[in-house]
């Protein structure tokens, strides 16, 4: 199995960008950057008269007024929090019955129109400072509400609902809750999807945010073993490429490559997720370890006479153990050939693309790791 070489010294690699970014409902959001809101709209200054103690800690009388804040643990009592952190909390605390006392005279107020925007908005400022309170049960609850406002208000398929999808995502990461937070991702790709044209990067993020969490999902074994994670995000992304491909080129350089990426990524770890099957999964039903036969044979008998004698065996089918294990490998060289044709394909785009040349360098960087992870992987495994 041949190995994958590129050389990219002549390209400088531009310093890791961060992983999360600011989402606003009317803002397009930069290639290759999550999708994430953490803007608030606007700044609330009752927390200057939350009563303190001597030494700036939350007082009992807002501990109390605290009804559903969660007791810390023996590890969060041994750390005490910094003033900032608990400056924060201060302030969260007040902003979460700020939003609440809005969100009820908003719904006072609404009448007939209980899913106007203002309402939506309300439960969603309220969703985001129980995040910083990390009391994500009752966040979940405040962005589900916002999500079936802007649904009811604006459509099933309406991308106004992305914010409160990737808030729903983060807070079941936040609490361990894999299987809704894989039913999220989905939803954020599929209404991107329906929503926005293939190369939007709205669109890219989302689904680039998908194959992250399937990756994770395979490696940490997160989901159930029916779920196919990584089997249904390279089928998104192949269905991306392809309809990327139809599309003119110029412009999309940067996207088609990032798209080739993503699928190498996924398939390095399938091929490895290949690897690790045990045989019997390529084993084809019917097929027996061995079979019986008969074998004859002549003897001389103690008087001299010369006789034949039969005897059932039974055989070793040699089938049964080969079989399989060209199955196994023909399906990993199939892999590694698409995950080497993706390679060469990107390459090949980021070689032309000299408008954006610190995004490219950033891929570059990343399909050198690729690269690398494919090199050992055909070695350690003698391919």
């Amino acid at each position: 199995m041949q190995m994958v070489m590129v050389n990219t010294t002549v390209m400088r690699i531009s310093s890791v960008v961060q992983d999360k970014y600011t989402v606003c409902l009317n803002t397009v959001i930069p290639v290759l950057f999550l999708l994430t809101l953490t803007t608030f709209p606007f700044a609330l200054n009752a927390a200057d008269n939350i009563p303190e103690n001597d030494n700036g800690k939350i007082t009992q009388e807002i501990a109390e007024q605290s009804e559903d804040t969660s007791t810390p643990t023996d590890s969060e009592a041994a750390a005490p929090l910094s003033p900032e952190q608990q400056q924060k909390i201060q302030q969260a605390l007040t902003s979460r019955e700020q939003y609440k006392q809005l969100i009820n005279q908003l719904e006072l107020e609404a009448g007939n129109d209980a899913y106007r925007p203002e309402l939506s908005q309300a439960y969603m400022d309220l969703g985001l400072t129980l995040q910083i309170l990390e009391q994500h049960d009752a966040a979940t609850e405040a962005f589900d509400k916002a999500l079936q406002s802007v649904r009811i208000s604006d459509g099933l398929n309406s991308p106004l609902q992305l914010p409160m999808l990737q808030e729903l995502y983060n807070s079941n990461l936040a609490n361990a809750d894999w299987e809704d937070a894989d039913l999220y991702a989905h939803l954020m790709y599929y209404v991107a999807r329906k929503s926005f044209a293939a190369g939007h990067e709205t669109r890219l993020a989302a689904l680039q945010q998908m194959g992250k969490w399937k990756l994770k999902a395979e490696n940490e074994n997160l989901l159930s073993e029916y779920s196919n994670a990584i089997g249904s995000a390279i089928a998104s992304y192949e269905k991306e490429i392809e309809l990327l491909q139809t599309m003119p080129l110029e412009g999309n350089n940067l996207t088609l490559a990032t798209l080739y990426l993503g699928e190498a990524e996924l398939k390095m770890r399938l091929a490895q997720q290949i690897y690790d099957r045990p045989l019997t999964e390529y084993q084809t039903p019917g097929r027996e370890r061995s079979t019986t036969t008969t074998r004859c044979f002549f003897v001389r008998l103690a008087n001299g006479s010369v006789t034949q004698m039969c005897e059932t065996i039974e055989v070793p089918q040699l089938d049964f153990y080969t079989v399989p294990n060209d199955m196994k490998l023909r399906e990993i060289s199939g892999n590694l050939k698409d995950i080497r044709e993706a390679l060469v394909n990107a390459f090949a785009l980021l070689q032309i693309e000299m408008e954006q040349p610190e995004i490219r360098d950033e891929l570059l960087a990343e399909m050198n790791q690729i690269t690398e992870s494919y090199n050992s992987f055909v070695t350690d495994h003698s391919m």
